[in-house]
């Protein structure tokens, strides 16, 4: 979890404590297993991780998955269907978060076009997509716009992501 996302989680759960620094998995599902069981071993009441890379999640699923950890240690994070479905049918893997790739792209075809066009972009653009309404600007970065279309995908909707 970086700095924010553990400040932020501070705020609302003000028992909530970091037990390690931020692991560097190189976006390697081996390393990220390796981690993760080691920082079970070392801390047996440890209840989550939060995994960033697209393979953490899966990594850190299969060493929760080992230890027989999936009623007690919560794991969540940045990930793909294809990826950690497995462990998100069995528990392994609570929850993943992402953008629908068609859905994206769609997203990016139409600021494509505005640009060709001349037209502005900025905070505040609809794009006329699902979650891409009302785009925010993003602090430190003049070009970057978010949007709100994400989505998260654990056990009961997991089947309706083919991707």
């Amino acid at each position: 979890m970086g700095t924010a996302a553990y400040d932020r989680a501070k705020q609302k759960y003000p028992e909530i404590e970091r037990v390690a620094p931020p692991v560097e998995t190189a976006e390697d599902m081996e390393t990220a297993y390796q981690q993760a069981k080691k920082l079970l071993a070392k801390y047996p009441d440890l209840k989550g991780f939060e995994g960033s890379s697209v393979v953490d999640v899966a990594g850190i699923g299969r060493a929760v998955r080992e230890a027989g950890r999936q009623g007690t240690t919560c794991v969540m994070g940045t990930s793909l269907p294809s990826v950690a479905g497995d462990f998100l049918k069995d528990g392994a893997v609570d929850k993943i978060f992402l953008w629908d790739p068609g859905l994206a792209g769609q997203a990016q075809d139409k600021l494509a076009l505005l640009l060709i066009k001349g037209e502005k972009i900025g905070p505040g653009l609809d794009l006329g997509l699902p979650g891409y309404h009302n785009l925010k600007g993003i602090p430190g970065t003049p070009h970057a716009l978010a949007g709100s279309g994400w989505i998260a995908v654990d056990k009961a909707n997991v089947s309706q992501y083919q991707f």
